[in-house]
C-alpha cells in the first residue's frame, strides 16, 4: 500500500490537475505552445491513470469511478452518441464547475477528452470554443476524482488493508487484478483490434488510437502487474 499503491495514485492525482491547469491554458489562449503542453498532459496523465488500472479494487470501484475516468471499450458507440449530442447541443451546464457530476460516464471520462482533444480540437480551440470547455470540464472532473479516490485511499482503507488480519484478503485482492489486468491486455486490447488475422485487423478498435498510445497504455499496466506481484 505505502510503497506502491499510494505513489501510483498520487502520480494519477498529480496528472489530472496538470491535465486540468494546461486544458485550461490551452482554452484562454490558444498556442502552439500551448498546443503541445496539453497534449503532454494528456500522455502524463493516461499513462498514469494506466499505471493504476491494474488496482481494481478499493476506493476506485465505488459509484462506477473505474468506468467514470476511462468508459472503454464502447462497443455499442455510446460515448461517441452522447458526445455528438453534446457538441450539437452545447448546454452550458456541461462546461460549469461541477456540471459533470450526475451527467453520463460517456461525458466524463479520459476516452471523451482523448476525442476531444485529438477530433475536435485537432484545428485548434478557435474554432470550437464549447468543445474545449467541455474538455476543460472532464478534466476538472478527473481531478476531483482522483482526489477523492487517494484521499480514501491514505484514510480508512489504508488502515483496513495494514490490518494483519487482513494480509489474506490483499494478496487475494491483489493477485485477482493481476489475473484481471492481464486477461483484459489480451482480449480488449491486444485481440479486440488485431483480429483472428492481419486482414481482419481493426486499429481503430485499439487503445487511446487517437493519441497513439495503445502500446504505452498496455505497458503501463504491465508495469504495475509487476509492481503488484513482487513488491516487498
Amino acid at each position: 500500500t505505502d510503497t506502491t499503491i499510494l505513489p501510483a495514485y498520487q502520480r494519477f492525482n498529480d496528472g489530472m490537475a496538470s491535465l486540468a491547469t494546461a486544458t485550461e491554458a490551452y482554452c484562454v489562449g490558444p498556442s502552439p505552445a500551448k498546443r503541445l503542453a496539453v497534449e503532454s498532459a494528456f500522455v502524463a496523465g493516461m499513462d498514469a491513470w494506466q499505471t493504476v488500472q491494474p488496482i481494481d479494487f478499493g476506493p476506485v470501484t465505488k459509484d462506477g469511478r473505474h468506468s467514470r475516468i476511462q468508459f472503454w471499450p464502447d462497443k455499442g458507440g455510446t460515448a461517441a452518441r452522447h458526445l455528438r449530442q453534446a457538441l450539437q447541443k452545447r448546454d452550458s451546464a456541461l462546461t460549469e464547475p461541477g456540471g459533470l457530476i450526475g451527467r453520463s460516464v460517456a461525458l466524463q471520462n479520459l476516452a471523451a477528452y482523448e476525442r476531444l482533444l485529438f477530433v475536435a480540437l485537432a484545428n485548434g480551440p478557435q474554432g470550437a470554443p464549447y468543445a474545449c470547455a467541455l474538455a476543460s470540464s472532464i478534466a476538472r472532473f478527473q481531478t476531483d476524482q482522483a482526489q477523492s479516490i487517494l484521499d480514501e485511499w491514505r484514510g480508512p482503507f489504508r488502515m483496513t488493508l495494514n490490518d494483519p488480519a487482513r494480509a489474506k484478503d490483499l494478496a487475494t485482492a491483489m493477485f485477482k487484478a493481476i489475473f484481471t489486468t492481464l486477461d483484459r491486455i489480451i482480449g480488449q486490447k491486444l485481440e479486440l483490434p488485431l483480429g483472428k488475422a492481419m486482414a481482419a485487423a481493426q486499429p481503430k478498435r485499439a487503445e487511446s488510437w487517437r493519441s497513439g498510445r495503445s502500446l504505452a497504455n498496455i505497458a503501463a499496466n504491465l508495469r504495475m502487474a509487476a509492481l503488484l506481484y513482487g513488491a516487498p
